[in-house]
This record gives structure tokens, sequence and C-alpha cells, in this order.
């Protein structure tokens, strides 16, 4: 049964009047009743221990009685009903379903965060994370806080290509007059060019870094790698330098050979010969200067570029990336826990919607439950003086007609009390016996 339809049948209960419909003084009802009763007696009333006859007991007590029952009984289903509307709309079984329902939340965030991290290695993300963030923060603190330099490779790079074709410019006029073939020359100078980038990087970043490649605390197994790394190095310096002092020596000597102010002496300019004219070396040398500029210019840039340290620099790129890896991973798992939270929250204000309402209809009940007891008190006062006062009419009638006609003597009850005194004793019937 819905409230407001079980409202409705209590108003309808309440504003009935059961004990009106029961009328025991219509007519000389009593007087007929209580002449009856005496004319079926034999000199003496019998009565119960409450000092109440028969008739009092069928004709007045027994009806009021029934009625207040029957009502009583009507009574007692209402507060039952209404009762279980309280404890369905209960605050403390709001709550537990309000608690029931946060904790599914944490639960199912849980479980998002479980299937989460299994499906895309998130511990391994966050523990990589964690990991690269002590190693750099350490290294930073032991920097005095100084980042690494952190040149974008973008920038960097210019710089040793510039350093290559500064290298090919010098250089390639050399190849092309002695091969005279311009693919060949073009691949020697390209060779020449890369080999001196490659070795101003390494020359570099080992004059940046030499306290940390080659330091006292550097394990002999590492020193050993970086001596044998600029050994080879500064070797292909030497072989590519080499290679250019010579085709470059023999170019300047064809080109005085066949010059008017030349010897002309056969073999005059070659290595080692006793005729040499000493003016190669005068041109060759300025030339051979402009390459070890570039190699000295490529080896400041690499200084420039590079950290102190070799690992600092690797420590914040790691650290970055795996920051990077990770955030991203974090905001696809935050993204599942804000659909989490959006659906739990509309399932709480739905909750709440609901428990309002329920407490107001518990608040109801409750005004409905006091109405009834109200007027279950009233009930029982109306009943009772309905029965008491139909008693004292029925004795009050029954000795005047036995008075009437002269039968003086009668007894009445176990007690024999004679008519006068029983006018006097107590009859009243109480609010105890009222529903046994």
């Amino acid at each position: 049964m819905k409230f407001e339809e079980l409202k409705l049948n209590i108003e309808s209960f309440l504003n009935a009047k059961p004990l009106e419909e029961e009328d025991i003084y219509v007519e000389n009802h009593l007087a007929n009743v209580a002449e009856k009763e005496m004319n079926g007696c034999d000199g003496i009333l019998f009565t119960d221990d409450k000092n109440h006859t028969q008739a009092m007991r069928t004709e007045i007590i027994k009806k009021y009685r029934d009625k207040f029952v029957n009502w009583k009984h009507a009574f007692e289903g209402f507060i039952q009903r209404l009762s279980e509307v309280k404890t369905e709309n209960s605050s403390s079984k709001t709550t537990s379903e309000l608690n029931k329902l946060i904790r599914e939340k944490e639960e199912t965030m849980e479980s998002a965060r479980v299937v989460f991290s299994r499906e895309n290695n998130y511990k391994d993300a966050q523990t990589e994370k964690e990991g690269t963030h002590d190693r750099y923060h350490r290294m930073l603190k032991d920097n005095g806080g100084k980042p690494p330099r952190m040149t974008p490779f973008w920038v960097y790079l210019p710089g040793l290509i510039g350093v290559g074709v500064v290298e090919a410019l010098i250089n390639y006029s050399t190849f092309e007059e002695k091969f005279d073939a311009a693919g060949l020359a073009m691949g020697m100078t390209l060779v020449i060019a890369c080999v001196f980038a490659a070795v101003s990087h390494v020359h570099g970043g080992y004059l940046k870094q030499r306290h940390a490649l080659i330091g006292r605390d550097v394990e002999k197994s590492k020193r050993n790698q970086t001596y044998i790394v600029q050994a080879v190095a500064s070797l292909l310096l030497a072989v590519a330098l080499a290679g250019l002092i010579m085709i470059r020596y023999y170019v300047i000597q064809d080109e005085i050979s066949q010059s008017p102010f030349g010897n002309g002496l056969p073999g005059a300019g070659l290595p080692g010969a006793e005729t040499e004219d000493p003016s190669v070396w005068a041109l060759l040398m300025p030339t051979i200067l402009f390459n070890l500029a570039v190699w000295g210019l490529g080896t400041f840039v690499s200084y420039w570029v590079h950290d102190a340290r070799p690992d600092f620099k690797e420590a914040k790129r790691d650290y970055e990336k795996a920051a990077k890896k990770f955030r991203v991973l974090d905001n696809k798992l935050n993204e599942e826990y804000d659909q989490i939270d959006a659906k739990f929250t509309r399932e709480t204000s739905e909750l709440k919607n609901r428990i309002e309402i329920e407490s107001k209809e518990a608040q109801k009940a409750q005004q409905l439950i006091s109405l009834l007891e109200q007027e279950h008190n009233k009930m029982v006062e109306a009943t009772l003086l309905r029965i008491n006062d139909g008693l004292r009419q029925y004795r009050n009638t029954f000795v005047s007609i036995a008075k009437s006609k002269n039968k003086l003597d009668l007894k009445v009850g176990a007690q024999q009390f004679d008519l006068d005194t029983y006018l006097s004793i107590e009859i009243d019937f109480n609010s105890h016996n009222l529903s046994v």
C-alpha cells in the first residue's frame, strides 16, 4: 500500500465514530433487560468479582468492549504499517545505503586501477618515473641546483654541418685540381668533412667531460675505453690531415713547376728532393692552418654544447621521457577515474534526493503514529466512560425496579449485598480489563 493511500485510510479511520453506533439507552432498553434479569433470579442476583451481573456483562460491557477491540485491532494494524514505513525510510538504512555506495565507488576505482595497471604497465611506468626522478634530482643537488646544458639537437647539428661545409669548401678545389674528376673530388671532400665534424664532436666532448671520463674516481676499464675512443678519433684526424697535406703538396708543386718562375728541373718540388723549392711549404702551411682552425671551431662548438657530466644530460633526458610516458598513462587513468566519479556522483545525488523524500515520509509516519496514539487514549477514555455510565445507570434501574416490586430482601453477589449497599459499592470498569 502506498503511503498516500495509507494516510487517507487513517484519516477515514480517525473520522469514524464507532461508539456512537452502539446505543444502549434507547426506549427503556435497560429497564427491560433489568426486569428480565430480576425475574430470572431466585432471591439472589449473582455477580462476578467486579460486582457485575450477567446482563451488565452482555448488554453493556461486551458491546462497548467489542467495539473498542475491533477499533484497536485496526489501530494496531495502522501502527504496524506506519512503523514499517519508518523502518523502510529510517536514517540508519539510508545512511547504510549511502555508505554502501561510497564503498562500491572505492572498489570500482580500485578495480579500474588494477585492470588499467595490468593492461598498460602503469606500475612499471610509475616506478621508472620515480627512479629516474630520484637519479636526476640527486645529480641536480650534486651540481648545486644547476641543470645540465640541454642544447637541442636541431641547434647543435647545424653547427657540425657548418664545420663540415667550411672544411669541404677548403678542400674541394684541391681534390678537383688533383684528380680532375668532380665525383671523386666531391666524395673525398665529403669524407674529410665528415671526419673533421665527427672528430670535433668527440674531442670537444672529451675536453668538457675529461674529469668525469678519466678522473681518478673513474673505473680503469672506463678510462681505457675513453682513451681508445680519443686515440681512434685523433688517428682519423691525423690520417685525414696527412692525406690533405700530401695531395695539396703535390698540387702546389705542380703549379710551381708549371709556372714560368719555377726551376723546371725534373723532380723539382718532390718530398726529399735536394732541389725542393722552399716556396711550396710557404704556400701549404696557411691551408693546413685553415684546416686546423676548422677542427678547432668544431671542437669549440662541441665543448660548448656538452655538459661536464656525460650522464647528467642523459639522466635528465631519461627522467623527462619517463615522466612524459607516465603522464600520458596517468591522464588516461584519471579519465577513467573521472568517469567513475561522475557516475557515482549522479547516483549519490539521486540517492540523497530519495533519502530526503523518504525522510519526509518517515516524519509524516511518526506524526500519524502520534495522532493515532492520542486518538487511542481518547478512545479508551470514551469507552470506559460509556461502559461505566451504562453500568451505573443499569444498577440504578435494576434497584429501582426491584424496590418498585417490593423485592427488598433481594441479595446481590456472593457477599449478598442488600439493594442499598449494592448501590454504594464500586462497579466501575477499568482500562486493564478493556482489552482482555
